[in-house]
């Protein structure tokens, strides 16, 4: 889109907070740590991996939100992450329309009301069971990695991604009234972000900024950090589950806003590289991991004080 054309917009506006939000009740770990009143937090995503040993793989795995919400929960035990993440696209993506256009396809899934209800149901659950004892994040794909999944095999255009990330703004702020901690947007392409790519996510940045939530953008860790665009400097927390330890720590020499350490081969490998204790350690078990192998990894994880 021209420059000239995009200035016409004009800035969006920031969304309005619901009347009668409540108080913030998360633990607010990230914001801490991020102030340097931490030394280290614990963010762990396994809820593919729950889903497997804790539920044994079923079919409506995201269909029935009662036994989504209390598997994670119950598996929290054994993975002791200060930060629950839950992506809140997953659930519509396993209905997405057939025989249209990938915005199309796409715009369906931020705007299903089953996948809502679902999201709902399980962050009441979980406030319920944590109360202040964790930060709850609300995890998005980016819009490009959304386009992708439901088709787009060339590069979206600016009003393609502008039109997903207004929508998405949209579909999150329907959950400011509840005690969240973050926004994480996920993006697996390998490609930098480009100016266009970065403008779209405005939006969602604002929003999250207007609620008082920590941004963080989960990326290849090849990209990190440069090669990452201009949206990082926008965003709180950049991860990259793959950074090793040593690159970890250095990234947070020059600016306190990386986690990573925890990739596959963390949980995976017989041999991993240790761990420090002073870093935002962040990371995804894998959903094919052997569950011995995660119950020694998680022994080994630092306190997280």
């Amino acid at each position: 889109m021209p420059c000239a054309e995009r200035a016409a917009r004009g800035p969006r506006p920031a969304p309005a907070l619901p009347a009668g939000s409540p108080s913030k009740m998360s633990a607010q770990y990230l914001k801490a740590w991020l102030a340097g009143q931490r030394s280290c937090v614990l963010w762990i995503e396994y809820s593919e991996y729950a889903g497997r040993v804790f539920a044994g793989n079923p079919a409506d795995w995201l269909e029935q939100a009662t036994r989504y919400a209390n598997t994670v929960a119950q598996a929290r035990k054994l993975v002791r992450t200060q930060v629950l993440t839950l992506d809140v696209l997953a659930p519509a993506l396993c209905r997405t329309p057939a025989g249209v256009s990938p915005l199309e396809r796409a715009l369906a899934v931020v705007a299903d009301p089953l996948g809502k209800a679902f999201v709902s149901e399980v962050l009441d659950t979980w406030v319920h069971k944590f109360a202040g004892d964790i930060d709850l994040v609300l995890k998005l794909r980016s819009p490009i990695d959304l386009l992708s999944a439901l088709g787009a095999s060339e590069p979206p255009s600016f009003d393609d991604l502008d039109d997903l990330s207004t929508a998405c703004a949209a579909f999150i702020r329907t959950f400011a009234d509840k005690p969240l901690a973050g926004l994480l947007i996920s993006r697996t392409h390998t490609t930098p972000i480009d100016a266009d790519e970065a403008e779209a996510c405005v939006p969602l940045l604002r929003a999250a900024r207007h609620y008082g939530w920590v941004s963080a953008l989960a990326l290849d860790a090849a990209l990190l950090p440069a090669g990452a665009g201009e949206l990082t400097a926008a965003t709180d927390i950049l991860l990259g589950a793959e950074l090793a330890p040593t690159a970890l720590v250095a990234l947070n020499q020059s600016r306190r806003g990386f986690g990573g350490a925890l990739g596959d081969a963390f949980w995976q490998s017989a041999d991993p590289a240790p761990l420090p204790t002073d870093q935002l350690l962040y990371g995804s078990i894998p959903p094919t991991a052997q569950p011995e192998l995660v119950l020694a990894r998680c022994a080994t994880l630092p306190a997280g004080d």
